[in-house]
């Protein structure tokens, strides 16, 4: 089965970066594969910084993003809940 992609922007650029960006995180789990409820966060924060980078260099976002992105996790995600499983992560709302 062969599911479509749409994207939209305020102007053909937006929308073409928009348009670009959702393939690149579809190749990126196609890759990966899809995460489990029994994997950990830190499998979680390895693909969402793989995506990043790749974003990076199809010139989405910027290395300066990307470092933000790297320390935060790091410093706080990694060390506080890294270990943790998936399933084991809810919405607090």
């Amino acid at each position: 089965m062969t599911r479509l992609v749409a994207a939209q922007g305020k102007t053909k650029s937006t929308a073409s970066n928009s348009l670009r960006e959702k393939l690149i995180k579809r190749e990126r789990l196609a890759q990966s594969g899809e995460l489990k409820s029994s994997d950990r966060v830190s499998k979680a924060v390895e693909l969402f910084m793989k995506d990043q980078q790749a974003s990076v260099e199809a010139e989405i976002n910027s290395p300066a993003t990307l470092e933000t992105y790297r320390y935060q996790t790091d410093k706080n995600i990694l060390p506080r809940i890294g270990e943790l499983l998936l399933r084991k992560l809810r919405l607090l709302g």
